[in-house]
């Protein structure tokens, strides 16, 4: 039980508002890679752009706007019925691991429905499955680019003039990620060139400094030159040779192109990409138990990553129907 499928409902309710919300995944700590040191290992370097002072984010860290709890707490339409989608929620979890358990004690079974409700509901970020991309309030996102990093944020509305501003990008350590960017090379390739990967929340203690970025549009190509051009470290953590070294490496400039997305949420086989992000996300971690939730399975030494998941085919029923190519 290590993900779930929450169907898109018609939203009602005062706190809100009226609309359809899309069909997503609910993603389990236990689907994430937890890195701990080995002999001579280092954590995983990400980069993540913000323009706030960096005096606060060396303060916080970087935190998730809402817990998944908080966002399944809303009410949705059914006919004539108000129903909550938490409450759905927590009967799926509880009928899914029930099953799951058969010949278990009665206290087995509580101590799991316990188990895995609290990591899907806290522990956990919403992935919309029509275009594979997080919802980005229950995850902190990163890139392993940095280069795509600063492309943000920008106005597409005014290329020049905001890309004409230079940019922030912190150089943070990760502990644990969801490689977000591997299911959508696998179900979206669209996206996947941000090379993006989610967590939990960044503390403070791994925020070890921020880069000044230079920005410079060139419209005959659509694309942008970046380029480091300042380091600060955070004094108050070990990464002072990590941060040189990111912006020595980066002090030249390069072209990034900016990419042109495209949404099949409404073009999809629903039924059929969930079950390709579930494979996806399985191969990932190689945690294929679904009734128990083994962190240790998942967690890899010295800092090493698995390696690329295959391209996805997509059948000849999803591509009619507009799937990522």
């Amino acid at each position: 039980m290590d993900s779930y499928r929450l169907p898109g409902h018609a939203l009602t309710g005062a706190s809100t508002g009226t609309g359809e919300v899309p069909d997503v995944l609910i993603v389990g700590d236990s689907l994430f890679r937890h890195f701990r040191l080995g002999a001579g290992g280092s954590f995983p370097i990400a980069f993540r752009s913000d323009t706030r002072p960096s005096a606060n984010i060396y303060a916080t860290g970087f935190q998730r706007k809402r817990l998944v709890v908080d966002w399944l707490d809303t009410e949705y339409t059914d006919g004539a019925t108000t129903k909550k989608r938490l409450d759905e929620a927590r009967a799926h979890i509880a009928a899914s691991v029930t099953g799951a358990m058969k010949g278990k004690s009665a206290a087995e079974v509580g101590a799991e429905i316990g188990r895995v409700t609290d990591e899907l509901e806290r522990r956990s970020v919403a992935l919309r499955v029509g275009n594979v991309d997080l919802d980005v309030e229950t995850a902190v996102c990163a890139t392993l680019d940095l280069p795509i990093a600063g492309l943000f944020p920008f106005d597409p509305k005014a290329l020049a003039a905001s890309f004409a501003k230079p940019t922030s990008i912190y150089v943070v350590r990760m502990q644990h990620w969801l490689e977000t960017y591997k299911v959508q090379r696998y179900c979206a390739p669209h996206l996947a060139y941000s090379r993006e990967v989610a967590s939990l929340g960044i503390p403070a203690t791994d925020v070890l400094g921020r880069l000044t970025v230079e920005r410079e549009y060139v419209s005959a190509t659509n694309s942008v030159r970046v380029r480091v051009t300042a380091a600060e470290v955070n004094t108050a953590t070990d990464g002072e040779a990590i941060v040189r070294a990111v912006a020595a490496e980066h002090a030249t400039p390069v072209t990034v192109a900016i990419p042109a997305q495209k949404d099949t949420s409404s073009a999809v086989d629903v039924d059929e990409k969930v079950g390709h992000i579930r494979t996806a996300l399985t191969q990932l971690t190689g945690n294929a138990d679904k009734t128990r939730l083994i962190r240790d399975s998942n967690e890899i030494t010295g800092g090493s990553t698995p390696k690329e998941l295959p391209d996805y085919k997509p059948t000849e029923k999803a591509r009619g129907r507009g799937f990522s190519q």
